[in-house]
């Protein structure tokens, strides 16, 4: 009878042991996945601040904001200054065209906004840019051929070793100086997703923050 009783309580301090193992790889709470307000957690190790279309289109935008040196960066100091950088990639198997105005049958669509920052509290500061095809109305279109990725860059004050890229322009009038504080830029481009497909044409608004430091 002592055996008995010594097998079966055996038996179920075992069973109770693989039973809490068990559990601690289903609830960690240690590795949450999802906020408080129910939303999950970005894990993979991207800047939630940039902006990307999807790899599944052909065709691929990236926003970012750029230091004189190239780096990406959403923090400057006063003296700094500061690069509006749209990547376009094409992965498609067709040139990805764009036209002068972007007229016509334009794969791509730039407003007046492209590029505009704005205060912490919303108020409109302006672009970068003081043109675009400036000296360019011979020429009536652009191509960014099959799996070629194409810059379409603009610093926020002028300088003769970094100027802006086509389609834009950027004359040495002054511009606004950026003081210390709390900015964003916020902008949207009009696009066809499937290279010369006007049904695929899509519009893709950015929004990204960036702080000026003394």
């Amino acid at each position: 009878m002592k055996k008995l009783v010594f097998l079966l309580s055996s038996l179920l301090i075992a069973m109770t042991f693989a039973a809490c193992s068990n559990g601690s790889l289903v609830d960690d709470p240690e590795q949450p996945n999802q906020h408080q307000d129910g939303n999950p957690i970005n894990n993979s190790g991207e800047d939630p601040d940039e902006e990307t279309e999807g790899d599944s289109d052909d065709i691929r935008l990236h926003f970012t904001l750029l230091n004189d040196s190239g780096d990406k960066t959403n923090i400057f100091s006063e003296d700094e200054n500061i690069i509006f950088d749209l990547e376009i990639e094409n992965k498609s198997q067709k040139d990805f065209v764009y036209s002068y105005n972007f007229e016509g049958n334009s794969d791509l669509v730039l407003d007046k906004d492209f590029f505009c920052v704005y205060t912490e509290k919303g108020g409109k500061i302006g672009h970068p840019w003081t043109g675009m095809f400036c000296e360019f109305s011979m020429q009536k279109e652009w191509v960014i051929a099959a799996g070629e990725t194409y810059h379409i860059r603009c610093p926020w004050m002028f300088t003769s070793n970094y100027n802006a890229t086509h389609p834009l322009c950027k004359g040495d009038e002054n511009i606004q100086k950026l003081s210390e504080g709390s900015y964003y830029t916020s902008f949207s481009v009009t696009y066809n997703k499937l290279p010369n497909e006007k049904s695929s044409k899509v519009t893709k608004t950015f929004n990204t923050k960036f702080t000026i430091q003394p």
